[in-house]
């Protein structure tokens, strides 16, 4: 069984060490290429274990709809990331959250906030500046 196929787009995790000169481990999240694990085939087939590759990181790895243009789809990563924040905080509708952080996922965190209906957000980041 296979949920990828070679060619699908993908949100990947980890790289890990792939005993090949060129390859090394990193997150390779906006990477042009990923090595996709298929953590639904492995749990299906009864391999979802350390003797056969699985790892943790399996579970993350996410087929990109192609109707999904690339320069959204390498936010997905990121808003996935968020949202396991939110679970991590159990953070719900009319909480207030403070911010640390005006990056990437500083504000992919706020975007996601005001979706999921935050009351009040602030954020603490030396570089940012806000539009006047």
């Amino acid at each position: 069984m296979s949920n990828f196929a070679v060619g699908d787009r993908a949100v990947g995790g980890l790289n890990f060490d792939l005993q090949m000169e060129r390859w090394a481990s990193g997150w390779g999240w906006f990477g042009e290429f990923t090595m996709a694990n298929d953590h639904a085939a492995m749990l299906a087939d009864g391999v979802a274990d350390k003797a056969h590759c699985w790892r943790e990181v399996c579970e993350i790895q996410t087929k990109v709809d192609v109707d999904i243009p690339p320069q959204e789809a390498v936010l997905l990563r990121t808003r996935r990331e968020v949202l396991g924040e939110f679970r991590d905080f159990h953070l719900h509708r009319g909480d207030d959250v403070l911010i640390f952080g005006a990056g990437p996922v500083g504000l992919s965190f706020v975007r996601l906030g005001r979706l999921f209906g935050l009351r009040w957000m602030g954020i603490d980041d030396p570089h940012f500046v806000p539009h006047e």
